[in-house]
């Protein structure tokens, strides 16, 4: 845990199974698809691990609109992801939020949305 509120990092196991709590987001392996392996789910949840720690996969947290208050991660390695998220009929203005906190931003339909 990183002992920083909404950035707040955890990895936790139940039994076999790993799950990952990033801020107010969290994870289990068993989202990865339906009959995976553990081995699979783990290489999965220590790639989004990664993803968080070096800024990649941040958070995306609406500020306007009927979603607000929700969060969900988005993997900045995909270059389309922000404006695809930016022009959902249901997003307006949307912070994001980095583990390092070097990253945090707000952003609309209206900005250019280069990661």
């Amino acid at each position: 845990m990183t002992g920083r509120g909404a950035r707040e990092f955890t990895w936790m196991e139940d039994g076999v199974r790993p799950s990952l709590g990033f801020g107010h987001w969290h994870t289990h392996g068993t989202s990865l698809a339906e009959g995976a392996d553990v081995s699979a789910e783990a290489d999965w949840i220590v790639d989004q691990m990664e993803g968080i720690m070096t800024d990649i996969v941040v958070l995306l947290h609406p500020v306007d609109g009927p979603c607000e208050g929700y969060c969900e991660p988005v993997d900045l390695r995909d270059p389309d992801v922000l404006a695809e998220e930016l022009a959902r009929p249901d997003t307006g203005r949307v912070r994001l939020v980095t583990w390092s906190g070097r990253g945090d931003r707000e952003i609309g339909p209206e900005d250019p949305v280069g990661a």
